[in-house]
């Protein structure tokens, strides 16, 4: 979809996109007379606006540019107006506009009311912001184009058309970050191993991004033998990477923020192989890796003044004649012995060796890892948050109030406490990979990466199991992979507040 900025008069042909609130009124601008102002409420009236639930509603072709159909938008109450509804809307109304067929179509977007406190050039940005990522669609191994995807001209008609271009450069810096995060997501586990992923973040042509790939045998030499543990059933090794991002302005230092992201290409359970039914979808299970890619490409793109690293272990959990077995006791890197009770319990295994190579390289400030973790957050929580747990009540409030200024990445909260832990002790190890008992699977998972934590570093883990792929089409993204994570760690990472200094955000 071809989204561009104009000023706000009415086009001469093509569909006419107004958008109106529950009590009638549409976004005022001068450049509407008071012949057409009673137009268009006529209009509403007759459709019977009030009563129908329906988000779009045709008025005809305009009297006074008979070459303009005319179809209204709900935008629903003005005091439930703000950023997150307004990218809903612009999904919305992709997919009105895919289905329509609609090759040129505009948005009269005029002045919001006041009390929305949202000015027209952000509010229009918000709705072209909404609309790309309904309009997303991985489609490469289509071989028969799809007509309801053909590129459409979508003109949003604001009095604020400078202003809102210009401001959505950023805003296009972080679609960039989410759609390839979904790509890599969506890709089948045959063309994403681990190698190809690292190649693919070889060949990321972004400013200032460093990017550094580990093979298997230097993460062996360095220690890392869960990560090893978990790829050597595979054909193909396992990787490491990170990335490394410093927009710090010249002379300022500051400890970075750390992302760590699970990156299992494929998860077939290993040994303790999972069922075949859905197994296919195991593709996904590199969804964390994928969120802290898309973030620091955002990032970097946009120049923030900000220090974050990004670390990714990547492998592949297959059985063989070589794979890890279930009782096998592996020494981590930080030192722990870890009985591995389950091989499909894989995504602890390696975020652990991760997690502590990446505090002892680089000294963050925080820490952040996001995982397709456990089955049992999806049956908590579903698709409409994840599961944030931290060892910092301050890290945890500041990542649920990102998550409030995005889309989609909403957190909920769960606990931390102690007497979980018995339910890892191991007999033989120092820990164990899974519950001694099938309940609070989410939190000992948890629990179990805590214990990789150095002390007094601020850690959180974000459960992302049910929220990094949709079984259904939602507004702001297609069925599949939604780059749940991009976004959030994008807004965290701008309104941190390290050492007590104040954060920043900016209006995506």
């Amino acid at each position: 979809m071809q989204i561009t900025f104009k000023q706000a008069r009415l086009p001469a042909k093509g569909l006419l996109l107004v958008p109106f609130f529950e009590n009638g009124s549409f976004l005022p601008n001068k450049r509407i007379n008071e012949n057409e102002g009673d137009f268009f409420a006529n209009a509403l009236k007759a459709a019977d606006f009030k009563k129908t639930k329906e988000d779009f509603l045709p008025l005809g072709f305009l009297p006074f540019r008979p070459n303009v159909r005319a179809v209204a938008v709900r935008f629903g109450e003005i005091k439930d107006i703000n950023a997150a509804l307004l990218q809903v809307l612009g999904g919305k109304i992709a997919h009105f506009l895919m289905r329509e067929k609609t090759p040129k179509a505009a948005l009269f977007m005029g002045m919001l009311p006041k009390e929305t406190r949202v000015p027209a050039d952000e509010a229009a940005c918000q709705v072209a912001f909404g609309a790309a990522l309904g309009a997303y669609r991985f489609d490469k191994y289509k071989t028969e184009e799809n007509e309801s995807d053909e590129k459409i001209s979508f003109d949003i008609l604001t009095p604020m058309a400078a202003e809102a271009k210009e401001l959505f450069v950023e805003f296009q810096n972080l679609l960039h970050g989410i759609y390839t995060a979904r790509d890599l997501v969506s890709e089948p586990a045959n063309a994403l191993s681990p190698e190809i992923f690292a190649q693919k973040l070889r060949s990321l042509s972004v400013e200032n991004l460093k990017v550094t790939v580990l093979d298997e045998k230097q993460i062996a030499e360095k220690g890392m033998n869960l990560i090893t543990a978990v790829g050597q059933g595979a054909k193909n090794p396992p990787r490491l990477a990170i990335l490394e991002y410093n927009g710090l302005p010249d002379g300022q230092t500051q400890e970075p923020l750390l992302f760590v992201g699970k990156g299992v290409c494929f998860d077939s359970g290993g040994i303790s192989l999972k069922p075949s039914l859905h197994m296919g979808d195991m593709k996904y299970d590199m969804a964390g890796a994928a969120a802290v890619t898309g973030a620091l490409i955002a990032l970097s793109l946009n120049k923030e003044p900000v220090h974050v690293v990004g670390i990714m272990p990547l492998v592949e959990n297959m059985p063989s004649g070589s794979a890890v077995h279930p009782g096998d006791v592996i020494k981590s890197l930080s030192g722990l012995t870890v009985e591995v009770d389950n091989t499909d319990a894989e995504g602890r295994l390696i975020l652990a060796d991760a997690l502590w190579y990446g505090q002892e390289t680089f000294s963050p400030e925080a820490v952040v890892d996001l995982a397709t973790l456990t089955g049992a957050m999806k049956y908590a929580l579903g698709g409409e948050y994840a599961g944030v747990f931290s060892n910092n009540d301050r890290l945890q409030k500041e990542l649920i109030a990102a998550g409030q200024h995005t889309t989609h990445d909403r957190l909920w909260p769960f606990p931390m406490d102690k007497a979980y832990e018995k339910l890892i002790v191991s007999d033989i190890a120092d820990i164990r990979n899974t519950g001694i008992k099938p309940e609070a699977g989410s939190i000992t998972a948890a629990l179990f990466l805590q214990k990789f934590i150095q002390k007094g570093v601020k850690w959180a883990h974000l459960d992302i199991a049910g929220t990094a792929w949709s079984t259904e089409s939602m507004p702001v993204c297609p069925k599949g992979a939604t780059g749940f994570g991009v976004q959030l760690l994008t807004v965290f990472a701008l309104e941190h507040k390290p050492s007590g200094k104040p954060g920043r955000r900016r209006r995506q």
